[in-house]
């Protein structure tokens, strides 16, 4: 059975390079390095896909640094299921 959990508030953000975001590898690597620095500010590993799932991961263009922002706002916690047993 599996249960709702909640991790430590996260507020997290990382800029890459328009051209860094253009090269699939680089994109990977930027996706890792999210759940990298999640999982250490959590305290638990979650994917790209949990965090979008969760509605707390995003990424937009801004315009002023000419960057993409990898985004993961969650002030009360992002909700995860842990496998219990």
């Amino acid at each position: 059975m599996m249960c709702e959990a909640t991790t430590r508030p996260v507020w997290l953000r990382i800029w890459q390079s328009p051209r860094q975001g253009s090269v699939m590898p680089s994109a990977m690597a930027m996706h890792r390095s999210v759940e990298l620095h999640v999982a250490h500010k959590a305290g638990v590993a979650l994917t790209i896909q949990q965090l979008r799932q969760a509605a707390v991961y995003s990424v937009r263009y801004d315009e002023e640094s000419d960057r993409l922002l990898h985004e993961v706002f969650a002030p009360y916690g992002i909700p995860y299921r842990r496998a219990t047993g």
